[in-house]
């Protein structure tokens, strides 16, 4: 498993705010790289039962993406969609390194997320 610090939750379906935080992420010169995608997960799983909330009629999505700086190991940014909303979050994993320059990089292009996107929650994960 892994643990996942919320940075930002969009009201915005799965795709377009995967595009927009990507398309922000590079504008602050970040490599990001999709890894991970819960739709292709679920059509290999048995009866095709959504991961996170067991259930077959479910609108959820998730996303892992790789996000790397000039150097050094990637950080990963995690997108969860459901009912409209997609939030995003640093994961780390098991075995993977912290990265705190690369983690409050990431989180500072996040937080000054530009509207007219609606901003739901903003959380500064840097104040721990």
């Amino acid at each position: 498993m892994f643990n996942f610090t919320p940075i930002l939750t969009l009201a915005q379906s799965h795709e377009g705010a995967l595009l927009d935080v990507t398309s922000r992420l590079r504008s602050d010169r970040l490599k990001v790289v999709r890894s991970f995608d819960l739709q292709s997960a679920c059509a290999t799983s048995p009866g095709q039962l959504c991961p996170h909330h067991r259930e077959e009629a479910c609108d959820c999505q998730l996303v892992v993406l790789l996000v790397y700086a000039d150097d050094g190991a990637p950080v990963s940014l995690i997108a969860h969609s459901n009912d409209g909303l997609t939030q995003f979050g640093l994961g780390i994993f098991p075995d993977e390194k912290p990265n705190p320059a690369l983690e409050s990089r990431i989180t500072n292009a996040l937080i000054g997320y530009p509207k007219p996107y609606t901003i739901v929650r903003n959380v500064d994960a840097t104040k721990k």
